[in-house]
C-alpha cells in the first residue's frame, strides 16, 4: 500500500460524504481511506466498507464490469471490515474475523481468499 497525500485523503472523504448526503444516507465516521488512480474505498467506524471508482475489471465487486461507479457502493455479505487496500484492478479487504476477501478481474465479486490471519 502506498500512502496518499493529506489533500487527496480530504478530497476522497469529501466526495464520499457528498455522495452519501446526495443519496439521503446518514454520513458515518470514516476510520480508513484507501485510493489510487482508479478506485477508492473507505471503512466506517462500524466496519462497513464502501467502494467506488473505475470498475472495468470488477474491482468494485458488484458482479459487473460496468465502468465508473461514481457513487459509493456499500459492500454487503463480507462481514465487518477492519482493513482495506485498493490496487489498479483489485480491492482487498480484511474482515474483523480475520478472513480475507478480494474483488478483482478474476471474479468481479467479493470472494474469500485461501489465506487467513
Amino acid at each position: 500500500m502506498s500512502p496518499i497525500s493529506a489533500t487527496a485523503a480530504v478530497a476522497i472523504v469529501a466526495a464520499f460524504l457528498y455522495a452519501l448526503t446526495a443519496s439521503c444516507a446518514a454520513p458515518a465516521q470514516i476510520v480508513r481511506v484507501e485510493a489510487n488512480g482508479s478506485n477508492s474505498a473507505v471503512v466506517t467506524a462500524g466496519g462497513d466498507l464502501w467502494v467506488w471508482g473505475y470498475n472495468y475489471t470488477g474491482q468494485v465487486g458488484d458482479g459487473t464490469k460496468e465502468n465508473n461507479r461514481n457513487v459509493p457502493l456499500g459492500v454487503r455479505g463480507i462481514g465487518k471490515v477492519a482493513e482495506v487496500a485498493v490496487g489498479y484492478n483489485h480491492t482487498l479487504a480484511l474482515a474483523q474475523d480475520g478472513s480475507e476477501r478480494a474483488s478483482s478481474a478474476t471474479d468481479h465479486m467479493w470472494t474469500e481468499t485461501n489465506r487467513s490471519r
